[in-house]
């Protein structure tokens, strides 16, 4: 069997952390449950934001959750909705999510807050507005930074 690239096991290695951090954040009884949870959050954010933004998010996460941020995404038909972040939130939660949007956001931008570099950090908050407080420094420095 051929070895993948390190970068590509690496990148499975930092999802699956992830996934498993907001698992235990929210209490949710398995991964598939803790990914709706990242995709409902990451989806809405990028629908209150510019593409320029979202794109400055994704690229500030790790490889697979940037990727994970413009999944299925279609920016020319993009707009900011002027609904309330934790509302996009629970329209993309699934029917029998076992958690509130409100809760469900908190928990997992927690856990972001501690992977994403600060513009992709400062992009989220934008997109939360009054939802979040200011964001916390990020643990992941700005590209080219020690």
């Amino acid at each position: 069997m051929r070895e993948p690239p390190v970068i590509l096991r690496d990148a499975v290695s930092e999802t699956c952390d992830l996934l498993d951090a907001v698992q235990s954040q929210l209490g949710l009884p398995d991964r598939m449950h803790a990914y709706a949870a990242v995709q409902s959050v990451l989806h809405a954010a990028r629908e209150g934001l510019p593409a320029s933004s979202t794109l400055r998010m994704a690229a500030g996460m790790p490889l697979f959750i940037g990727g994970l941020t413009v999944r299925d995404w279609h920016p020319s038909a993009a707009h900011p909705d002027r609904q309330t972040f934790h509302h996009r939130v629970g329209e993309r939660l699934p029917l029998n999510f076992p958690l509130p949007a409100a809760q469900t956001a908190a928990g997992v931008i927690a856990v972001l807050a501690r992977c994403m570099d600060a513009a992709a950090l400062s992009s989220l908050h934008a997109s939360t507005r009054s939802f979040l407080s200011p964001p916390p420094a990020p643990n992941r420095p700005h590209p080219g930074q020690p």
